[in-house]
């Protein structure tokens, strides 16, 4: 079975195809638009299967491409079937890619007690059960959305991006100050996440995904796995769940 899967995010965009749950390839972007699809997906005239994943809504020029295309397409939203269960008390306003993400996770590693942080435009840190109850989690604004929120809501401070050079323990310049202030907001407060949800869940296992996972990973006390293709591989589990669904 080939699959295509459209991951459209809010900073970045991709695309990949699955063959029997298998990555074969894959591309990334600042965006996707209709014309890099469609010629994707008229280049795969044997892929009759797609799911289109998105933080915002699907433009309709895009949404009747794929319908034409594909002979089985979805639109992942929170009345999707899926292969876990989904105990958000408001499935409406759950964004999808924190459900490819969940589903991704339970994927690679079923029967386990899992936390998934998104590290990206903003950070989801959510949790799923051993049993595959999606249970919901904590959003909060991301690095660079840090940084710009300084910037922009203050007359004088200035705009910066996340720095690998080692900060000081005090910050002896606005710079310094500024980017030691955000980064180690930014892992006191996954620390944190991650130690309260460890007092409920047994045996954690914290999964790394988004534009900003090596920054955050390598900073965390505690061994977290990345996995950047995460909300991709979600997807395309979510795509197959309901194909077999379908004819079976």
């Amino acid at each position: 079975m080939r699959n295509l899967v459209i991951d459209i995010g809010n900073t970045c965009s991709k695309i990949a195809l699955f063959d029997d749950g298998r990555c074969t390839w894959k591309a990334d972007t600042a965006a996707l638009d209709v014309d890099d699809i469609s010629r994707v997906a008229n280049g795969e005239p044997h892929t009759e299967h797609a799911i289109l994943g998105t933080s915002g809504d699907c433009p309709a020029q895009l949404a009747a491409v794929l319908c034409g295309r594909f002979s089985d397409m979805i639109f992942l939203n929170g009345r999707t079937p899926l292969p876990i269960r989904n105990c958000y008390q408001t499935p409406e306003t759950l964004g999808s890619d924190r459900l490819a993400t969940a589903v991704g996770a339970v994927a690679l590693y079923p029967r386990q007690n899992l936390m998934v942080i998104d590290a990206g435009t903003a950070i989801t840190a959510d949790i799923i059960t051993a049993t595959g109850d999606y249970l919901g989690g904590a959003i909060s604004p991301g690095l660079q959305m840090r940084f710009t929120a300084l910037n922009r809501f203050t007359s004088r401070l200035p705009l910066l991006s996340p720095s690998d050079r080692p900060l000081p323990e005090v910050g002896r310049t606005t710079d310094e100050a500024i980017q030691l202030g955000v980064q180690r907001g930014v892992v006191a407060e996954t620390e944190y996440a991650i130690a309260m949800s460890e007092k409920i869940h047994d045996n954690l296992m914290v999964i790394i995904t988004g534009g900003d996972a090596r920054f955050l990973a390598k900073r965390l006390k505690k061994q977290v796995f990345i996995i950047q293709e995460l909300g991709l591989i979600g997807l395309d589990h979510i795509l197959r769940y309901n194909l077999s669904k379908k004819t079976g």
